[in-house]
């Protein structure tokens, strides 16, 4: 089943994800935001995994028309293979942090998000997200052929904050970097 939950003020988008998770009924959610739009594929291929790991977060392959990560898509991610990922693909590390709309255990999520509930990462949600997701040992996946529509408009945050959060990607990713192998900490 699908519930739509809209709030009556603008909590901004993190706080909007923290809230939505916190009025879910159901174990799993996915989490969209309201430029966007799934596509069948999208839930056939998340559907398709069959049994779901509380501690991985299931990532879209492909944002038409902006983001494509089919080039990684059918593998897991850690903290460590991100590292990886970040340098030795130079295509791929503006984007590849940054893949929202995303289904997570609610229970997880709120646990791994909790500490960060007053942080507002404006136009950088899904990098802070994904970030903290990671250094806290969990499990980035990307399904095969998940896609998604992401409707840029002209008042898109992605389009009028876009130098933002390439700033804060640079940030997020230097941190991941240089990350000690103590993964609980946190930029």
């Amino acid at each position: 089943k699908i519930k739509v939950i809209r709030n009556e003020v603008n909590l901004g988008m993190f706080k909007n994800k923290i809230h939505a998770v916190s009025q879910a009924k159901y174990d799993w959610v996915v989490l969209l935001d309201s430029d966007n739009t799934l596509t069948k594929r999208y839930i056939n291929s998340i559907y398709m995994l069959g049994k779901w790991d509380v501690k991985t977060m299931y990532c879209p392959s492909f944002a038409w028309p902006l983001l494509n990560n089919e080039g990684i898509a059918g593998k897991s991610y850690t903290m460590e293979s991100m590292k990886d990922v970040l340098i030795h693909n130079s295509y791929i590390p503006k984007q590849f942090l940054n893949l929202g709309n995303f289904c997570v255990n609610k229970n997880e999520f709120a646990s791994a998000i909790r500490e960060y509930t007053t942080l507002v990462p404006y136009a950088a949600d899904s990098i802070f997200i994904n970030y903290v997701w990671l250094a806290k040992c969990n499990t980035l996946h990307i399904p095969k052929d998940c896609r998604y529509i992401h409707r840029v408009h002209p008042d898109s945050t992605w389009k009028i904050q876009n130098t933002t959060s390439t700033i804060k990607f640079e940030n997020i990713k230097n941190a991941i970097l240089t990350l000690e192998k103590d993964p609980t900490k946190i930029i």
